[in-house]
């Protein structure tokens, strides 16, 4: 089984207000079933790593997925050229 490695990042270009804006809308997602299945064009379902994407792209315009793919995964947002990882654990 592979392990799975948690991180923690923003976007680069980015500031502060734009952050804020987009931790605002990562609040209307709460409670929202998760879908495995959801594409990006998809407004209506929503999964993990959907949900930063989303926030960014809608506060600011920025896209943080790295392959810019039809789904956005977790490594997409982790390779990002849009996105500056500031932590990173491996335990």
């Amino acid at each position: 089984m592979k392990e799975t490695v948690p991180f923690v990042c923003r976007a680069s270009s980015s500031n502060a207000g734009e952050r804020a804006k987009a931790v605002d809308k990562v609040y209307k997602f709460v409670g929202i079933p998760y879908s495995w299945r959801a594409d990006k064009s998809d407004d209506e379902n929503w999964y993990c790593s959907k949900v930063p994407w989303a926030a960014y792209k809608k506060a600011s315009g920025i896209d943080i997925d790295g392959n810019i793919g039809f789904w956005v995964l977790p490594i997409d947002i982790f390779i990002s050229k849009e996105t500056d990882v500031f932590e990173y654990s491996n335990s």
